[in-house]
């Protein structure tokens, strides 16, 4: 039997509202209907050089371990989070890093991750082994492909390594005409055998200049892709990838095969952009897992929200709510959701967020919930 999860993001364009009165403070249960901690590693009981401090990057390999870039090197945890082993150190050289940063596996199990130069990166083995550093500064085909394109420049935001050579590159290509004076582009790119495929070119125009120096703003989404299982890749451009009809929207995400290069499009998104009144009224009938709100940060209309959307969630379903213990600014969302008095638990990070458990309802979710001991 197939699944799908249904989630809503309520986006809300209201002023926010103050109203002086301090935050409460009071220790909340842990939710463990909801979420259970199964694994903390890196602060405690490891050698020095392997207390986590500040990540750049983070994937898991295929055999279970964990890889989390940090500062001029990799730490390598196993599954279990004990210290294991540690990729690359400060420096210029082949498997040296400026500053580790973003890293994908692939679904071969190779490592890729970028050194903080511009437009290097590492790549190791299934096994964590270093393979080669990859240069495209210094690449002739990658450089002589944008030259046929008429494009000015190459920027690789990251790779993923199906082997030692073959690879899908996310990148970012630029163009001066006499028509308009600066025009960015996204590209996917797939390298197989030495020679290079475009498998997705996207012109990005929602840019804002000011003044002479060429730069812009983008007012809307970026590329996102990712490799799946079976050579093929997903992805879509927010700019791009979405169809408008009768103010209903719907998102397309890419999927193509690396085997044939066939592009097979699939519509699983359904976007609505409105205020949450609005919105609500075509929801009637719908019946969600999850419900993420991140829109107007006045207490009231938050609350108004959740009560709104409460009987679309289905049983079992989730309500996250952000921004509820916001250290600059004091929203009060804490008032929102004070008719809540049970399963609901607020995490302390970043800016908070609440995470509340529904019970009741016509439709069970699709989900199974592990609870904690």
């Amino acid at each position: 039997m197939r699944y799908s999860v249904h989630a809503l993001l309520v986006i809300v364009l209201l002023l926010s509202c103050d109203s002086g009165e301090k935050l409460p403070t009071e220790a909340l249960p842990p939710l463990t209907s909801v979420a259970m901690l199964e694994m903390s590693f890196g602060a405690e009981n490891v050698p020095d050089e392997f207390i986590i401090w500040r990540i750049f990057g983070l994937s898991v390999s295929n055999l279970g371990d964990i890889c989390v870039s940090q500062e001029s090197h990799v730490l390598i945890f196993d599954k279990n989070g004990k210290p294991k082993t540690i990729l690359g150190q400060q420096g210029q050289g082949p498997g040296d890093f400026q500053r580790a940063g973003s890293s994908n596996v692939s679904p071969t199990g190779h490592l890729s991750v970028s050194t903080g130069m511009y437009n290097r990166f590492n790549i190791y083995s299934p096994k964590l082994d270093f393979i080669k550093t990859v240069n495209f500064n210094i690449n002739e085909q990658y450089r002589r492909f944008v030259s046929e394109m008429s494009r000015s420049s190459l920027g690789i935001s990251e790779i993923f390594a199906i082997n030692e050579n073959d690879k899908v590159v996310k990148c970012k290509t630029e163009i001066t005409t006499s028509e308009s004076p600066f025009f960015q582009y996204d590209m996917i790119l797939y390298e197989k055998y030495g020679e290079i495929h475009l498998l997705a070119d996207y012109n990005s125009k929602s840019r804002l200049r000011v003044g002479s120096q060429r730069g812009g703003i983008p007012f809307f989404g970026e590329l996102n892709c990712a490799m799946l299982p079976g050579n093929r890749v997903a992805y879509t451009h927010a700019d791009h990838d979405f169809i408008i009809e009768k103010n209903l929207g719907y998102y397309i995400l890419n999927v193509v095969s690396l085997d044939n290069l066939e592009v097979k499009p699939h519509n699983r998104w359904h976007f609505i952009q409105a205020v949450s009144k609005i919105a609500f009224r075509s929801l009637k009938d719908e019946a969600f897992d999850l419900v993420f709100h991140d829109g107007s940060h006045d207490w009231r209309q938050v609350e108004r929200d959740i009560k709104s959307i409460w009987p679309m969630v289905k049983d079992g379903g989730l309500i996250l709510v952000h921004d509820t213990e916001n250290p600059v600014k004091d929203y009060k969302l804490y008032k929102a959701l004070g008719h809540i008095r049970k399963d609901k638990v607020t995490l302390p990070f970043g800016y908070g967020l609440t995470i509340i458990k529904k019970h009741g309802g016509k439709v069970k979710v699709n989900l199974k919930w592990r609870k904690g001991k």
